[in-house]
């Protein structure tokens, strides 16, 4: 495993996993988005994923069968729990006064926060409460980033960094003249193709494989001989991936990302704030990551600020908040000024007209 990022056949399961989760999803009623292509795509590799998960949430509701969560805002109490994870916490509504009269601030939440919710965050791998909510919502998320861009601000190219098995180019209705390309592994970017061909799939835009390695590659240049022009706007995407390699890593692709943007372009990921790989009530889902061999190695706590330096007004929100619940988020939602509680960020980002000083 390198130094930048864990090995590509591992992060490539990952892509069969994220397709079973869409496949899952889209059996649903209340789907928020319907993927015919996901079970195809996902094969045994995303079953065996899915597998790997329900074992690792019957080990997380055995460890958390004992507690009880319960918050408090500085309002009236409000709690929140579920039969087999209970938690015990209460937070003030304003941590740093509370500590400034020497009175406990419980920012940690026990164990269960990372546990309960803190993977609810991270992935929402289930709790009883539906396979991948977490990967759920920030598909629905982003696709709605996506289609609000091309739709509203009339961008027509559309970038997906490592795409996987992604399947927006056959499954979103885009507006005429929309050229998507996407950008991963070459031998996973094959695959998909086959088993796309194999089931007659058409896209419903202009679709451009770009089989590069995004971590040590050239794949700028190759993005632009495949017709990619920076110097017209763009919207792109970089969905659960930034995670899995080095801050270095993250920093020298969004640089990339930031070179090929004109002002105006648009700019989608996820991310992870440090608490995520440092938090005690964590450790247990960064180990089985680890095991599997795709740990998180990196984390970004201030996106605003991170991505300002390159040039880029940002929003960030957390999946629960308003912008992205649909719903069906079961989790509280923590405030961001609570500190050292372990949270996942939707981020969202518009090229600057003017370089940052």
């Amino acid at each position: 495993m390198s130094y930048d990022s864990p090995e590509k056949e591992n992060l490539a399961s990952i892509a069969c996993w994220i397709a079973a989760v869409r496949a899952h999803e889209s059996e649903r009623v209340d789907r928020l988005f319907d993927d015919p292509w996901a079970t195809l795509l996902a094969g045994q590799t995303g079953q065996a994923w899915l597998d790997r998960m329900a074992v690792i949430e019957a080990q997380i509701d055995r460890m958390s069968k004992d507690y009880r969560l319960s918050m408090h805002w500085g309002k009236s109490r409000q709690e929140w729990g579920h039969p087999t994870l209970r938690l015990q916490a209460t937070i003030p509504e304003n941590p740093a006064n509370a500590l400034a009269r020497h009175e406990e601030a419980s920012t940690e939440i026990g164990i269960g926060i990372g546990i309960g919710i803190g993977i609810g965050i991270g992935i929402g791998i289930g709790i009883g409460i539906g396979i991948g909510i977490g990967i759920v919502i920030r598909t629905r998320f982003f696709d709605d980033f996506l289609l609000h861009a091309s739709r509203e601000h009339e961008i027509t190219k559309v970038v997906i960094l490592a795409a996987g098995m992604d399947t927006r180019a056959f499954r979103l209705t885009w507006p005429k003249h929309t050229r998507l390309f996407e950008v991963d592994q070459s031998e996973l970017l094959r695959q998909k193709r086959q088993l796309l061909f194999s089931a007659e799939a058409s896209p419903t835009c202009s679709r451009w494989s770009i089989g590069v390695d995004l971590v040590e590659g050239p794949w700028s240049a190759t993005l632009m001989r495949a017709g990619f022009d920076p110097h017209r706007t763009s919207v792109w995407l970089i969905e659960g991936f930034l995670p899995y390699l080095s801050e270095s890593a993250v920093l020298r692709l969004l640089d990339k990302v930031t070179a090929l943007s004109a002002p105006g372009s648009r700019l989608g990921f996820t991310a992870i704030n440090r608490a995520m790989l440092t938090s005690p009530s964590t450790q247990f889902w960064l180990k089985s990551m680890e095991e599997a061999g795709i740990p998180w190695l990196s984390a970004m706590d201030d996106p605003e600020a991170f991505l300002a330096k390159l040039g880029w007004v940002a929003a960030v929100v957390q999946p629960g908040e308003e912008s992205a619940n649909f719903g069906r988020w079961p989790y509280p939602v923590v405030p961001r000024s609570v500190p050292h509680i372990p949270r996942t960020w939707f981020v969202t980002a518009t090229r600057a007209s003017r370089q940052p000083k």
